[in-house]
């Protein structure tokens, strides 16, 4: 990712420091994300492990 955004950097002729500076801090937004779904999956697929064992583990008083 980081050689891709270097060289969008050079296809718009901006400075050389300019590419390499916006090459590291532009993807930076985007790890965040890719850690908060991957938290928010965890999250999800934890409760639906919870929902299962609860209701399949549930005894019918008669």
């Amino acid at each position: 990712m980081l050689a891709t955004m270097i060289n969008i950097g050079q296809i718009f002729h901006f400075p050389p420091w300019l590419s390499s500076v916006l090459s590291c801090i532009v993807p930076i937004p985007f790890y965040f994300l890719e850690l908060l779904i991957g938290f928010l999956q965890a999250m999800v697929f934890t409760l639906l492990i919870l929902v299962y064992l609860q209701l399949s583990t549930a005894h019918e008083e008669h």
